[in-house]
Formats: C-alpha cells, sequence, structure tokens
C-alpha cells in the first residue's frame, strides 16, 4: 500500500471516529475541533474516485508547505471531519480554515 493509500486511510479512520463519537457538524462543534487543531481535512463518500472517498483540506495549507520544506520533524494537530461532499468542505473551509487554499 503506498504511503499516499496509507494516509489517507488514516483520514477516513479518524472522520469515521468522528461520526462513532456522535458529530453532528453543527456550528460551535465544527468551529472547536478546527480551532483546536493545525491541519483539517474533510473526507466524505466519492463513489468517482478510486478507493471510494473524497478529500480536501480545510485548514493547514501553509503548515503543510513548511512540513514539505523543512528536513526536520514538524509537529501538527491534525484530524478529519466527515462532511456530504467538496461543497459542503469548501464551505467549511471558507468560514473556518485557510481563505487563500485553492482545490
Amino acid at each position: 500500500m503506498a504511503d499516499q493509500d496509507v494516509f489517507r486511510r488514516g483520514l477516513v479512520d479518524m472522520a469515521n471516529a468522528r461520526i462513532e463519537d456522535g458529530f453532528t457538524g453543527e456550528g460551535d462543534e465544527l468551529r472547536q475541533i478546527i480551532e483546536a487543531h493545525d491541519v483539517v481535512f474533510a473526507v466524505w463518500q466519492d463513489a468517482s474516485q478510486r478507493d471510494g472517498v473524497g478529500v480536501t483540506l480545510i485548514k493547514g495549507d501553509e503548515l503543510l508547505q513548511t512540513v514539505v520544506d523543512t528536513p526536520r520533524a514538524v509537529g501538527t494537530k491534525l484530524t478529519a471531519i466527515p462532511c456530504s461532499g467538496l461543497e459542503e468542505a469548501e464551505a467549511m473551509r471558507k468560514v473556518y480554515g485557510d481563505p487563500t487554499h485553492q482545490h
């Protein structure tokens, strides 16, 4: 399994754990989760994707670039949030995330 597949599987597992914990996606709950993490991905079911999962970054674009550009370890608090699709994920990003991030 490629590193990217392992990473995506981890994001799916995080999002599924949120669902199991009763995640509703309502305003304060969503805002608190996003504010508490450095990097946040949205995850949804997407039959058009090879693995059946859509993923996009909501928050942490600049930090991820720093991680890529830095030869040493960079600590980050990362999570994934379940959502209904790309449209909802983009709305989350616009309200709570990195407004300069482009899908």
